[in-house]
Order: C-alpha cells, then structure tokens, then sequence
C-alpha cells in the first residue's frame, strides 16, 4: 500500500492543493510558505488531530482533506478516501465523507493499516523522554510494552497486590496509631512531640503499567532528558523514529506513514546526511513513505528518487506547490547536483556557465548601485537571488527544465560563442526562455545581447570585459582569453578592476544591470 495523492481545501494558505506523493517526498520553500500546513493535513487525516478555528481560511467553509493509496490488499483499484472539518460553533467537529463503491467498514479498515507518526518541528519536550509525551512515538512505545504483557498474568498479579496491600494496610494503621501517640501524647508519657497535631498515613499501591524514561549517558555521566540539549533530543527523537520505522515494516500489508516537519533541526550538516540516508534507506526497502518539509541542502540529494515540491504563496495568499521534474541522468554527478541542489532554496536563480562567470558576474553586480541606493548583488541576495554554475553551456538547458518545473523565476547568463541565434544551443536557450530572438553571428568581443531574463555574450564574457579587467593591450583572441581566466580566482579580486569610473558609466552597468534587477525586484 502507498500514498499517491493528497489534496487540501481551506486549510490556512492551502485554499485549493493538491500533491502527487512519492515514496520519498521534500517540501522546500520560503518561512510561512506553508509547508508545515501540509504535513498538519497529513496529521489531522490519518491520527485524528483537528484543525484550530484560526486554521481555517474561509471560517464558513468545511477544511477538506483527502488521499487517494494504491496497493490495498484484495483492491485492484486506487482509493480515494476525504475528511472535512467544520466550525460549528466554537467547536471544530470532523466527519467522514462517503465514498463511491466503498463501505464505512472497508474505508475503516483501510484507514487501520496506515500507521501516521508525525514529528512536528516545535512542541513542548520536557516530557519526551518519557511515555507522558504528546509524540507519537510515545504512543509505540507504550504499545510495545502493551505488546509484550499478558493480560492473564497481568490479572493474577493485581490480584495478588491487592491481598498483599490489604495486609500492609492493617499493619501501616498500628504504626499510624503508635505515631499520633508519640506526636499528641498518651497517659504514660503525657508530652507529646506536637500536641496540636496528627499524622495520616495512606498506602497507594504502584499501577502495574510500567512508566517509561529515557536518561542520556555520556562518558559514564547520566544526564536526565529535561537537561539535554536541544540538538541531544532531536537526535533521540530521530533514533527512535528510526527504531519505530524498522520495528513496524514486517506488519502485514500496511503502510508506515512518516511525517517530519524540519528534521534538521539543531542539527549540524553530519547528521543531517545521516537522516537523509535514513530515509532514503527506509523508502528503498518498501513499506514505508516518507514526507518532510526542509530548510537544509544536506537534506536533498537530486541523485536518488525523490518527490521535490516547491511551496510558495501568492499576492492573496493562497499557496501553490511547483514539482521538481527530476534531474536529468547526465547532471547526476555530485557536483552538479550540489549546484542545484542549493538553488532550490532559491527565490530566483541566475544561470551562469562557469565559476569565471560567476566570479565576474558577482563582481559587477557589487559595484554596481541601483535607483534605491543599494548595490545589486546586496538587493539580490536580500531578495534571496543566487547565481548557480551550470559547469558549461551543454548543461543549461537541463538547469532551466529543472528550475522552470519548480516554479522559480530565471536568468540566463552564457555565452553565444560567435555564433547567431540559430545555433542549436542557443536557440533551445532562447526557447526555454520564452524567447524568440534574432541577431547576427559576429565575432565581436565588446557586444552583448540583454533581454527581460537573459544575457547574452555574442564571443565570450572574458573577452566582453578585458578592457576593464586590465587587458586593454591584447588582441581579443583565445589566448587572451585564457589568460584572462588565469587571472580570475575570486571575485573579491576582480571587484578592484570594475569599482570604477570607467565600468560605472558603461552600458552594462547603467542597462543591463538594471535589467537583471528589474526581472527579480519587479522594478
């Protein structure tokens, strides 16, 4: 059995979402887009938790929230069960909706073979190292104790205490009666301790449910949960969800749903990887699915199967979710991947060939200031804008595919190597981008074409820039070339060569700058 999709109505910003569900599935996008929104449907689904009154978006309209799972034992088809929330009063009330062709005895036993933990990112956790806590996981160790005790044998015993504490009690009266004498006094020893008052002694028997509690130990030194770190009790809140996930594949036909809001939290990049691999791991063997909201790249490896989702919310709102298309197999090296993978945390990406462009890309857009005083690359990264390396101009067309299917504003920056629009890269270039442009071949060093989300270097960026890198005197040739990309190694050092005058005035500077700032900024 598998989760395939999810749709939400009226759940804060989710007025009308619907996903398609991997096995492994990443949520990313900005604060308050709403990621942690869907994983809360997920929650009020499968484990019966309610929406507040301020969760609801149109207050007179029900919360809905639906799944469709595959895989059922003795069903051919895919089924698609829905639950509604309603306001009635103060009150938040939930009812199940009826499905076609399925009876409410199926639909509950369907439901039965879905086992939901949900690990929100924020909630109280001075009790989760005990079995008082709120976490689901509390709840599986409580049933594993259950698990393992025998109802019998637990009967016989109560039995065998109550008799026991019977006679404790007797015994505990005498000596309460002894004790009151020696506290008001008595006839042979009229001066008592405290006259004025008495002792009551009450025996309460131990409950036979075990108590269970977690204590960290480290280098021998025994550290109560409550005085742990943070970043101690996330990681025993993942050893355990690890340790519920394997003990729970071998049940039956059913599905063990993981829900993770943010598990990199207080996590340094190391473990973080190792929660990766966990979950790839658990989602590899089957019988386990995975959903996870993150923040961190550490978490989002492009090179194996994954359902990525982009969630943002519009000018009204509402949110949206862009799903990633999957890397193409050629980009799979771990470089790249990296590269994009740190794009996907991204507002907006610019799209350059190389690490020489990017260095120099980076170094014009921090001289240069726009119309409300502030430097480019300084509004741009405020604005949450990275220039991501697509190592070659054969790549970026698979980078623009993969950013385009996430929903993400691009720029393109490459060079057209003296050829004209009609050759083969840059007119798929130029097609991705919406754009139908036409211009000549030239090979002219000092021409660039910059349009609404593009640039476009007719020979070659070094060669377009030498006069201001300091190679005013060579001819504008290979070589040249070459030894401008010698000279290049951070864009710290090239920022000296642009933060001038000269540069300041240039069309680059005063157009196609600003064009690269109004394509992001809206200005």
């Amino acid at each position: 059995m598998r989760l395939t999709e999810l749709y939400i109505r009226n759940l804060k910003a989710a007025s009308d979402i619907l996903l398609k569900v991997s096995p492994l599935t990443a949520l990313v996008g900005p604060n308050g887009s709403g990621k942690s929104t869907i994983l809360y449907a997920l929650d009020h689904f499968f484990n019966g938790t309610k929406p507040a009154p301020a969760d609801f978006k149109d207050p007179k309209q029900p919360v809905s929230v639906a799944v469709t799972l595959e895989g059922m034992q003795e069903m051919d088809l895919p089924v698609t069960i829905e639950r509604k929330w309603s306001m009635r009063g103060d009150e938040v009330k939930m009812e199940d909706v009826d499905t076609d062709g399925l009876t409410p005895a199926a639909r509950k036993r369907i439901l039965a073979s879905v086992s939901a933990v949900f690990v929100p990112a924020e909630h109280e956790t001075d009790n989760d190292g005990t079995d008082k806590s709120k976490l689901q996981l509390a709840k599986f160790l409580r049933g594993v104790v259950a698990d393992e005790l025998d109802p019998a044998d637990m009967d016989a015993e109560r039995k065998r205490l109550k008799e026991s504490y019977a006679r404790l009690g007797v015994f505990i009266g005498k000596f309460e009666n002894t004790l009151n004498e020696k506290l008001c006094g008595y006839a042979n020893d009229p001066i008592g301790y405290a006259p004025d008052f008495k002792a009551s002694l009450t025996v309460r028997p131990p409950g036979l449910d075990p108590v269970i509690e977690a204590e960290f130990i480290e280098k021998g030194k025994r550290h109560g949960h409550r005085s742990a770190g943070h970043g101690t009790r996330r990681a025993y809140h993942m050893a355990a969800l690890e340790t519920h996930a394997e003990a729970k594949r071998g049940d039956g036909g059913g599905l063990l749903l993981v829900i993770v809001d943010e598990p990199e939290l207080h996590q340094h990049p190391q473990r973080q990887r190792r929660i990766l691999a966990t979950f790839q791991r658990l989602t590899r063997e089957g019988k386990c699915q995975v959903v996870y909201s993150t923040h961190s790249p550490a978490l989002v490896d492009l090179r194996e199967p994954l359902g990525l989702y982009r969630i943002t919310r519009d000018a009204r709102l509402n949110m949206s979710a862009n799903r990633g298309s999957g890397v193409d197999p050629t980009l799979q090296q771990m470089r790249l991947s990296r590269h994009i993978t740190e794009g996907v945390f991204s507002h907006g990406v610019i799209l350059v060939e190389g690490p020489h462009d990017e260095a120099m890309l980076t170094a014009t857009l921090s001289v240069t200031i726009g119309r409300d005083g502030k430097y480019a690359l300084g509004a741009l990264a405020e604005a949450n804008v990275n220039i991501v390396v697509c190592d070659g101009i054969g790549n970026m067309p698979h980078f623009i595919r993969f950013f385009r299917a996430l929903g993400m504003p691009i720029f393109a920056v490459w060079d057209a190597d003296s050829y004209g629009s009609d050759g083969k890269l840059n007119r798929e270039i130029f097609g991705l981008l919406g754009r139908t442009v036409e211009f000549e071949g030239s090979q002219e060093h000092n021409r660039c074409h910059a349009g609404k989300n593009y640039l476009c270097f007719s020979r070659d960026a070094c060669l377009y820039f030498k006069d201001h890198l300091g190679f005013e005197n060579l001819e504008p040739n290979e070589s040249t070339r070459e030894e401008i990309k010698r000279s290049i190694t951070t864009y710290e050092g090239l920022v000296p060569r642009f933060d001038t005058v000269q540069f300041k005035e240039s069309d680059f500077a005063t157009v196609t700058v600003p064009k690269i700032r109004a394509w992001f900024l809206r200005e």
